[in-house]
């Protein structure tokens, strides 16, 4: 029971982190299984939808300097990927 527990607690961690990010605009709509590596180094601004099965990952997390921004009124379909280096 304690490990079903957790895993609920896990998935809905995970499902909402994006929405308390300060970097992440309240109005964004994103998919199942949207991941992102780096939440701290990504703006991404209003009315945008991220695709279902998305991947974010910013290589250079030193800093909490953005690293990859979204612009407004974006969107971008399923199963898309995205890395920033240095």
């Amino acid at each position: 029971m304690l490990a079903m527990l957790r895993l609920f607690l896990i998935f809905w961690k995970n499902k909402f982190k994006f929405y308390f990010s300060p970097n992440i605009s309240s109005n964004v709509c994103f998919g199942e299984n949207v991941q992102i590596m780096g939440i701290d180094n990504i703006l991404i601004k209003d009315n945008c939808t991220i695709g279902e099965s998305t991947l974010f990952t910013i290589n250079n997390r030193t800093n909490k300097q953005t690293q990859l921004t979204i612009g407004e009124n974006t969107y971008i379909g399923r199963d898309s990927f995205f890395s920033v280096g240095k």
